[in-house]
């Protein structure tokens, strides 16, 4: 029955990048949402140590990784919090300024290269990224665990966060 209960998982969070796809419509917000619980609760029933991100990285894969991907309703919690966090929009300028997360600081994708950016001068400092659909956020939070930051977390796209945007 475990068995059966993992396989399900691991299916899940596999079709789960088929269905939020980058570059094309989002699904609305609450089959988003109805499609991460269904991925959350089926890895939830297999043993943690099998566990799965709605990514389909185990969680020993992404601590491997340096960085976590984590469902939006968590980075909100984490946003709440008095922590001294960092929430980073890794879209364009043009895409920042029609509309992004309130307190979220814009450094492009492009500009994350081989050296630690300025603006990031704490190594433990949790950093909450997020871009369009949750693709660039996933290569940002990538390229910045290799240059030793140790708190990524990649909450996916603004195309399917419920809450605010500022312009």
């Amino acid at each position: 029955m475990k068995r059966r209960r993992y396989l399900l998982a691991v299916v899940a969070a596999l079709a789960l990048p088929l269905l939020v796809s980058c570059g094309k419509k989002a699904e609305s917000a609450e089959t988003s949402k109805a499609t991460e619980s269904a991925v959350s609760m089926a890895a939830a029933e297999t043993s943690s140590s099998a566990s799965m991100s709605t990514t389909g990285e185990s969680k020993e894969e992404q601590e491997t990784m340096g960085y976590q991907t984590i469902d939006q309703d968590t980075a909100r919690e984490m946003m709440k919090q008095d922590d001294g966090h960092i929430i980073l929009d890794v879209r364009t300028k043009e895409e920042y300024d029609s509309g992004h997360i309130p307190g979220a600081v814009l450094l492009p994708n492009e500009e994350i290269n081989g050296t630690r950016p300025e603006m990031l001068k704490d190594l433990d400092q949790v950093i909450l990224i997020y871009c369009r659909s949750g693709h660039r956020a996933g290569l940002a939070a990538e390229k910045l665990s290799k240059l030793g930051y140790r708190k990524v977390y990649n909450f996916g796209g603004v195309m399917t966060w419920t809450g605010e945007l500022v312009k």
